[in-house]
């Protein structure tokens, strides 16, 4: 089992919220293979699902917090997104996902390296699944990134929470941060690291 103190790198950690629903949990392994080590997965359920916690019991690392709604909400995981911002625990940094992405293995690591000192949030390119798995080149504005292809800054992120339930939150979720904080305070890491699914 990893310890969440053995990391071999930049001790900065990484909160990942991650909704999901019946089926297998694709990001756990992604996190798992990570270079950067100092991580937490927050795994939210919509709704009980043995069949998913077992798959997540059986990965057995304690970096992965599985729980699971009582009930099911059925609102693209958003309410889940926001549940998931009241468990994780003292990081620098919080990315918003789903367990059906999956992320290379130097995602968190480059990542964390390029976050700027002024930066509230610092995005990347993806591999999209729905456009036939073509490079996706992400920018900002709606219908052009995903929620997965941003690191937030972890006080900036608390400071938004996460509100809509909308099916396009995501974007809500990001144009809120820039009217708040500022355009000039998102930086681009033009590489594809990971494949939204």
């Amino acid at each position: 089992m990893v310890k969440q103190t053995e990391f071999r790198n930049d001790p900065r950690k990484v909160s990942v919220i991650a909704p999901i629903y019946d089926y297998f949990p694709t990001l756990a392994p992604a996190m798992m293979a990570q270079t950067h080590q100092n991580w937490e997965l927050v795994c939210i359920h919509d709704g009980p699902n043995e069949k998913v916690k077992s798959w997540i019991e059986k990965l057995d690392d304690e970096r992965i917090i599985y729980m699971e709604t009582e009930r099911r909400y059925n609102d693209y995981g958003h309410t889940l997104r926001a549940i998931g911002l009241n468990y994780i625990t003292d990081p620098s940094f919080i990315l918003h996902t789903n367990m059906d992405n999956y992320y290379v293995p130097i995602f968190l690591e480059e990542m964390v390296a390029q976050f700027k000192e002024d930066a509230v949030a610092l995005f990347c390119d993806m591999v999209h699944s729905h456009k036939g798995y073509k490079l996706f080149s992400t920018w900002l504005e709606r219908a052009a990134i995903d929620c997965g292809a941003v690191l937030w800054e972890a006080k900036a992120a608390l400071q938004l929470g996460w509100k809509s339930r909308e099916f396009h939150a995501d974007w809500l979720h990001i144009d809120e941060g820039l009217q708040k904080f500022g355009k000039e305070r998102f930086y681009k890491h033009a590489m594809p690291f990971f494949i939204h699914n």
